[in-house]
């Protein structure tokens, strides 16, 4: 509130009151200039709201990325957006196909603060794909920078859906007018052109300034001018109701001459039109036709002629020759005149009619070939296959057939059967002879392995007793326990490359983490390359992927081709093995796959003998050195290609040889925790007896008909601190059985009077028999003894044996065995009861 001024007061005093008075107005101004400004921000802000609501275009905000940080309604339901919700994609992802770069254009574009445009498809979410006009504002903050872009997209869809329309209409139309056949040309009466259509430029190759005005006959053929002008005086004596056909030459720009058929129509009292109407089409591919029928025809009755083979025209109706070739004349032994007057029933056994005639009524439907019998004049009888084909000839349905007399062909077919009978008779027999093979080799394995574990056996209590033996005898036992090792391997590498032979290659397939394998699998490796001064060079990835393998065949093969390498690589050389993955294309696009190069320094391999090197019984005659028998290799290759890879190899004589092996690759797994089984097995030392087990009266039964393993077998339990009882046959194996319980049974797989596999089967049924006996196993344990393969174990598990030893027996081996099932025996039990 400002005061009233005192008249008595100086000027001072009233400018001073001016001035406050002034300063009060101009805040009460403001005041309600903000008040006003307010309120025109709000009313705007509702318009805003309410345009963007219920506008028909889709109107967005989009940050410089192009993430949506506003959308109108028009945009949600276009997007398939909820309300309330937020999108899960950038405005550029919700386009798609060639619409979604022109999308990222403009974004780019409004990313660099210049306004963008386009149109294209957009995907509703629900219904068609709505045609967008779309325009992109780049909104800039005081220091230049692009804060906002904003987005406007109208549907143009029905603008768009009519241009189209409309596009399509004017190019049909179009196309009718350009692209007719048809000639159509205006002359007056003085025979002018007035008018020439577009087809006749095409079809002639003048442009309309040559013709227009220019006399229509000087471009008729000279030949024919005089009927065109006697034609055209007719046309202009008729009526507009009355029209003349015609048939001229007409000369094009190039010289040639073209022939056309019309018609000529007098309109020269049309005021739209006021001269001669000439509608024509070109007729020069039909004249040429028309031509070259006449010269075929010629031609075809020429080759009709001279076909080699007989060939005849019969009419479907009347069954008469219409037409015969000069081959049929000679091969049937008839006349032309003689085939002519006769019908087709005249050249068919009389027998073979009846048929003859229930196929002449069924439909050819295009070419049928047919083996039947014709007869010569002569009476002669010919096995012939004919080719049949429908058509018109001289106006007549009939039938075109080709004749190939297949006599001697049938002849020679009955014979080649024959002769493949006899091939399937041999076939059969050598197959009879590969099963022979087969049990030959499995009786070989078992009846070399039996002596070979006498000689093991014997060779290992040698050796235990070394100190007993004169030194110089000493080293013959360590010679001949080596070189009986390599006889065993050589027996079991036949054996295995027997087995491959067959696709009888079992394996146990299981998650392998190849890093950690390898790395295991190079120790030995080193300490070999070490002892022979070999710098040995290991390049694994960390990343390599898991496989699913079979750890011991996998160990089989990478031990095989590193020994070979060591073997050949000499003192002061070098052996390298990497490691890397690898992906492929073509049908293996996207797999994963392990590479595995080893390379060495030896000699090399002559290039004419690396196909042969993965061949069993193959060998390098040079290079490599001449040892064994050439199984290794074949046996790696085989079960390289089981696991689903393969093996390469590149050699050069003087430098090295290097083999890369590559296995498929899975993804990477967790490792499996195998849970501790519920007996474990423990750790002894050779030549100690079975901890746990001995100090209690332990049952054994030895199934085993050679005197030779029984000794031997009976050898390796008495070191242990145990006996068996030992049964020659299977019979008595199960008599024994009758009498008293057992806990652990060794049963051999050859017999003389039944395999092993029988035996198990009678013993597990008498098990389920008889009634439990406390303290011993209601199942015994039953170890096979075989020589045979270790893939024969699915069958000895299938026949309800437990576990299996090869033959010759591993000392080692076999105390682990018998520790792995004795220990499971209830021993507390049995002393309670007793």
């Amino acid at each position: 509130m400002s005061s009233t001024p005192d008249p008595a007061a100086g000027p001072e005093f009233e400018i001073e009151h001016l001035r406050r008075r002034v300063a009060e107005l101009e805040n009460r101004l403001v005041e309600q200039e903000t008040i006003s400004a307010q309120s025109i921000l709000a009313e705007t802000e509702l318009v805003v709201q309410q345009v963007l609501a219920n506008s028909p275009d889709s109107i967005l905000m989009l940050n410089p990325e192009g993430k949506i940080l506003f959308l109108n309604q028009c945009s949600a339901d276009l997007l398939g957006i909820g309300e309330g919700k937020s999108p899960a994609r950038t405005w550029g992802e919700y386009w798609q196909g060639d619409e979604q770069e022109l999308a990222a254009h403009a974004l780019e574009a409004a990313q660099e603060g210049l306004p963008a445009r386009f149109q294209g498809f957009f995907p509703a979410a629900a219904g068609p794909a709505k045609y967008k006009d779309v325009i992109l504002t780049p909104i800039s903050e005081a220091d230049g920078r692009i804060r906002k872009i904003l987005v406007i997209a109208r549907d143009i869809s029905e603008i768009k859906d009519y241009e189209d329309r409309l596009t399509r209409n004017e190019r049909y139309y179009r196309a009718l007018v350009e692209n007719a056949t048809d000639l159509v040309l205006v002359v007056n009466q003085e025979g002018l052109v007035l008018y020439a259509s577009p087809s006749l430029i095409r079809l002639t190759g003048y442009c309309e300034a040559e013709l227009l005005g220019r006399n229509a006959f000087g471009f008729g053929h000279p030949e024919e001018i005089p009927r065109m002008q006697g034609l055209f005086r007719a046309a202009l004596t008729s009526g507009s109701t009355g029209y003349s056909l015609v048939e001229y030459r007409w000369r094009s720009k190039d010289g040639s001459w073209r022939y056309y058929e019309g018609i000529a129509r007098n309109l020269l009292d049309d005021p739209a039109v006021r001269g001669l109407v000439l509608n024509s089409r070109d007729v020069t591919e039909r004249k040429e036709g028309e031509r070259l029928l006449r010269e075929n025809e010629e031609r075809y009755r020429l080759l009709f002629e001279a076909i080699p083979c007989p060939v005849y025209v019969y009419d479907l109706e009347t069954l008469r020759f219409l037409a015969v070739n000069t081959t049929a004349v000679l091969e049937y032994g008839y006349a032309q005149e003689e085939f002519l007057s006769m019908t087709i029933l005249e050249i068919r056994p009389p027998e073979d009619i009846p048929v003859f005639l229930e196929l002449l009524n069924q439909p050819l439907h295009g070419q049928k070939r047919i083996s039947v019998r014709h007869r010569k004049k002569t009476g002669a009888l010919m096995e012939v296959e004919v080719s049949l084909y429908d058509l018109v000839y001289q106006g007549r349905p009939a039938r075109y057939v080709v004749v190939n007399d297949v006599t001697e062909r049938n002849a020679r077919e009955s014979l080649i059967v024959a002769q493949k009978q006899e091939l399937e008779e041999a076939n059969l027999k050598l197959q009879e002879l590969d099963r022979v093979k087969a049990d030959f080799t499995a009786m070989l394995a078992h009846d070399l392995k039996s002596p070979l574990t006498v000689v093991k056996a014997t060779l290992d209590f040698l050796e235990m007793e070394r100190a007993m033996i004169p030194g110089h005898l000493a080293d013959f036992v360590g010679t001949s326990q080596r070189s009986l090792t390599n006889v065993i391997g050589l027996v079991n590498d036949m054996l295995e490359v027997f087995k491959t032979d067959r696709q009888d290659i079992n394996l146990h397939l299981e998650p392998l983490e190849f890093s950690l394998f390898l790395h295991n699998l190079t120790k030995e490796a080193a300490i070999a390359a070490k002892a022979k001064n070999i710098s040995f060079v290991v390049d694994i990835l960390p990343d390599l992927p898991w496989i699913c393998g079979d750890q011991d065949q996998l160990h089989r093969v990478f031990s095989n081709l590193l020994s070979n390498s060591l073997k050949f690589t000499p003192a002061g050389g070098s052996l390298r093995l990497d490691a890397r993955r690898t992906t492929r294309t073509g049908v293996e696009a996207g797999l994963s796959f392990i590479v595995v190069a080893i390379t060495d320094t030896g000699p090399g391999i002559p290039a004419d003998q690396l196909p042969y090197v993965f061949e069993p019984y193959q060998q390098a005659q040079s290079g490599y050195r001449k040892v064994g028998v050439g199984l290794g290799l074949a046996i790696v290759k085989r079960l390289v290609a089981a696991h689903g890879g393969h093996i390469t190899v590149r050699s050069q004589i003087g430098v090295g040889t290097t083999f890369w092996v590559t296995l498929p690759a899975i993804e990477q797994i967790e490792p499996v925790v195998v849970p501790e089984a519920p007996h474990p097995v423990a750790e002894v030392d050779r030549g100690a007896v079975l901890p746990g087990v001995t100090q209690h009266p332990v049952r054994i039964l030895l199934v085993e008909d050679n005197l030779v393993n029984q000794k031997v077998i009976a050898s390796h339990l008495k070191k242990l601190g145990l006996a068996a009882v030992i049964c020659g046959t299977g019979q008595e194996a199960l008599q024994a059985i009758d009498r008293e319980p057992y806990d652990l049974i060794l049963m051999d797989y050859h017999l003389p009077d039944q395999d092993g596999l029988s035996v198990t089967r009678a013993i597990r049924q008498s098990e389920r028999n008889r009634p439990p006996v406390t303290g011993y196993p209601s199942h015994t344990a039953i170890v096979a003894l075989t020589g045979s393969s270790s893939d024969e174990a699915a069958n000895f598990l299938a026949a309800g044996m437990d576990d299996f030893l090869e033959k010759p027996i591993d000392a080692a081996k076999f105390k682990a065995c018998l520790m792995k099932w004795l220990t499971r025996v209830p021993w507390e039990s049995r002393s309670t009861s007793r």
